[in-house]
């Protein structure tokens, strides 16, 4: 379910999301992004814009021995997956 709807994200907020990965996993291994809400209730995910009403998003990143390292990689790996299977 995770990976789909990682899926529906635009790809350059993927990437964004893979470049700001360090920053954006908390001490429990929680990755935290946000979602335009306006974008949502129509149905669609898309990237926050400037100005108005967001939703934040926050997943736990599975890894054993839970370290950020190894969280990191498999965030990384599934990001690259949703990346190689995009159409298009």
């Amino acid at each position: 379910m995770i990976r789909q709807f990682l899926a529906r994200l635009p790809r350059d907020y993927i990437d964004q999301i893979a470049i700001e990965a360090e920053k954006r996993i908390d001490e429990n291994l929680m990755l935290h992004f946000r979602i335009d809400k306006q974008a949502a209730f129509m149905g669609a995910i898309a990237p926050p814009s400037d100005i108005g009403d967001t939703i934040s998003i926050s997943i736990k990143i599975e890894a054993f021995p839970a370290t950020l390292q190894k969280a990191l990689a498999s965030l990384n790996e599934l990001l690259q997956e949703i990346s190689e299977n995009e159409p298009g």
